[in-house]
Order: C-alpha cells, then structure tokens, then sequence
C-alpha cells in the first residue's frame, strides 16, 4: 500500500532508481508505443526488479511484451 512517501530522483538505499519496488507487481497501461512513456516505464519497472505487466489498446502490445 502507498505510505505517502515520495522519491527523489537519486537513486535510493538500495541502488536503484525506483527503491521499493523490487519483487512487486505492477500494471503498467499505455505501453503500445514503442517510444512512449509506458514502455519506459515498463522497462525501468522491471530493472528496478518488479514484476511487471503491460497492457495497451492496440494489437501492438505483443511487440511490446516481445520487447521487454
């Protein structure tokens, strides 16, 4: 659950720009576009160590999911 705690953009305790996500799920949406913010934040997600899914509005979603 959110503790209403923002991040800086530094990175964190734990080395990674996105501490306390790793071994979390997220859903990212709006990730069909190969140069847009969702895949972005897809792939920054998943360095960070989430576990990630993606959904889009468009069929281009399987070349994003290949992507990853």
């Amino acid at each position: 659950a959110w503790r209403g705690r923002y991040h800086r953009r530094d990175t964190g305790s734990e080395g990674t720009p996105l501490p306390g996500v790793k071994d979390r799920v997220a859903l990212v949406t709006g990730a069909g576009s190969a140069d847009g913010i969702g895949l972005a934040v897809a792939r920054a997600l998943l360095a960070a160590g989430a576990r990630v899914g993606i959904t889009s509005t468009t069929a281009r979603i399987h070349d994003r999911l290949a992507e990853l």
